[in-house]
């Protein structure tokens, strides 16, 4: 049933009302029902029931607080039998084939060739009277799994709202890890490559020394050869032997 509301109303309004005074609206303005006369079949609020007291009091009236006398709303009705894809037709008809209850128009649109549509009316004798009571505990189910995973989801929403506020926290101290680190690699690498450089240093440096010395050798030997002439034949052979001796060992040294 839906939410009962004191309010009045004109026509027009976005104000919805479970029942509506009947000679209300027949005057152009919407007001709530009270009342329901079984003998009448129609609603009314306060101030036509008295109206309609004083000219039939021997009518049985059932108030709201015995409801289970009133007909079914018309918005109840209404959210029941319309057809979502057609609101202004009703369903009618049920196509067995795909399970689907339709309006004139689904049947004309969608299910011209289904071998099984029936009118609601001839199915409803099938119906047992359990059958309602099994769609509530279906309900019910279903409403309870549906609270129960909205729980589970909310839980979900705040551990990740937790574990983002952890993760923005640890991840500075993580940086300030990282950069101390870096910070070592790069002492420890400027520590190597100058002990690398000095190392090459020293092997260069003594590559030039050995260079200048064999140089100056050389230059003495071939200084001390141009002195000989060609006549001293004996020490000619012992300057060429030495000579090869020398250039030998400034090969291998060169290569």
């Amino acid at each position: 049933m839906a939410t009962i509301t004191r309010s009045t109303v004109y026509k027009g309004s976005d104000i919805m009302l479970d029942y509506s005074c009947m000679p209300c609206e027949e005057k152009g303005f919407s007001k709530e029902a009270e009342v329901y006369c079984e003998k009448c079949t129609t609603f009314y609020c306060g101030s036509c029931l008295n109206l309609h007291n004083q000219l039939y009091k021997t009518h049985t009236r059932y108030e709201r607080s015995d409801m289970k006398h009133w007909p079914l709303a018309r918005a109840t009705r209404d959210c029941v039998e319309k057809c979502k894809l057609h609101m202004d037709e009703k369903l009618k008809l049920f196509c067995e084939d795909h399970e689907k209850l339709c309006c004139n128009t689904c049947i004309s649109l969608n299910h011209r060739q289904c071998a099984k549509v029936s009118l609601i009316t001839d199915l409803v004798n099938i119906t047992s009277p359990g059958d309602l009571q099994q769609l509530f505990d279906d309900i019910k189910t279903i409403k309870q799994q549906l609270k129960e995973l909205r729980k589970s989801r909310e839980e979900n929403i705040a551990s990740l709202q937790e574990s983002l506020k952890k993760s923005k926290q640890y991840i500075p101290d993580v940086r300030d890890k990282i950069n101390a680190a870096l910070d070592e690699l790069e002492k420890m690498t400027l520590t190597e490559l100058d002990f690398s450089i000095a190392n090459f240093k020293t092997d260069f440096k003594k590559d030039v020394d050995n260079c200048n010395k064999l140089y100056e050798e050389l230059k003495c030997f071939r200084d001390t050869i141009h002195k000989i002439g060609e006549n001293n034949n004996d020490l000619v052979f012992v300057a060429n032997q030495k000579w090869l001796e020398k250039k030998k060992q400034s090969e291998s040294y060169i290569q």
